[in-house]
């Protein structure tokens, strides 16, 4: 797995902050449309959309 893909699906941990998408507690962080915040777990839409969407990359680029 390259470096593109292997990023980007890192970015779509399922259980990563509601607002920033970091995995795990992650202190205080700062985001745009947020502000500063404290990690806040994902709402099960969101779980089920960044799974589904890290299946469908991964998958993809698994028969290439």
């Amino acid at each position: 797995m390259d470096a593109y893909h292997r990023q980007y699906l890192f970015a779509l941990t399922p259980f990563g902050c509601r607002e920033c998408g970091v995995a795990g507690p992650h202190g205080w962080r700062y985001v745009d449309h947020v502000g500063v915040h404290q990690w806040v777990r994902p709402t099960n839409r969101q779980i089920l959309n960044r799974m589904q969407v890290r299946r469908s990359t991964l998958g993809a680029y698994r028969w290439r």
